[in-house]
């Protein structure tokens, strides 16, 4: 594990659940205080998506890369002494695909997404 990579998963505690918001809150309200409580999931999820891309993938599914993320943090996390109960709902992927997608240039296109039926 690089220094990098150790120093992103030491600094936050992932302590804080997505719970922290309403579920009568929009699917959208609830990703993005997710998204602020636990940045370094981003940095793992880019991470995946932009290393699939240079592997020669010209299309790849979110879901692959939620679940690496889970796999490799599920992992980590015990080494490092950080709560071992994270969690990443499912309905935070297509978020996370789009976030990718609009601030990752060479990552445009490279998830399929439907049109959204919710916020």
């Amino acid at each position: 594990m690089n220094e990098d990579h150790t120093t992103v998963l030491t600094q936050t505690t992932m302590e804080r659940k997505e719970y922290d918001v309403p579920l009568q809150d929009t699917i959208q309200s609830r990703f993005e205080a997710f998204d602020k409580a636990n940045p370094q999931l981003y940095v793992f999820i880019k991470r995946y998506a932009l290393e699939a891309k240079a592997g020669g993938l010209k299309c790849f599914g979110i879901a692959a890369i939620i679940e690496r993320a889970r796999w490799e943090l599920s992992l980590r996390t015990v080494v490092v002494g950080i709560a071992p109960d994270f969690k990443i709902n499912n309905d935070y992927r297509s978020r996370y695909a789009r976030k990718l997608m609009a601030d990752v240039p060479e990552l445009a296109g490279f998830f399929l997404v439907r049109d959204l039926r919710t916020a």
